[in-house]
């Protein structure tokens, strides 16, 4: 085994496969894909919660907060 071996091993290891990307094996767009799959989920189903259930004030809180949160997350700041 030699130098050549180990780095060609090395990165067959570091590539990430998906069931809903097959064709992808990077794993920042993996990640990527993973965490706006999830948000866009977060806020449908806050927003659904919030559309045709009847929640009183306190109730409402949580599926707002949780609106703005992954709106926050993926909204750049001003100051940045």
């Amino acid at each position: 085994m030699d130098i050549e071996d180990t780095s060609q091993n090395t990165s067959e290891s570091n590539k990430w496969r998906c069931c809903c990307l097959p064709y992808t094996s990077h794993p920042k767009c993996v990640r990527i894909s993973i965490i706006a799959s999830l948000s866009f989920f977060i806020l449908i189903f806050s927003s659904c919660m919030l559309a045709f259930k009847d929640l009183d004030c306190n109730e409402q809180h949580t599926y707002i907060g949780l609106i703005t949160l992954i709106s926050g997350f993926w909204m750049r700041s001003p100051l940045d």
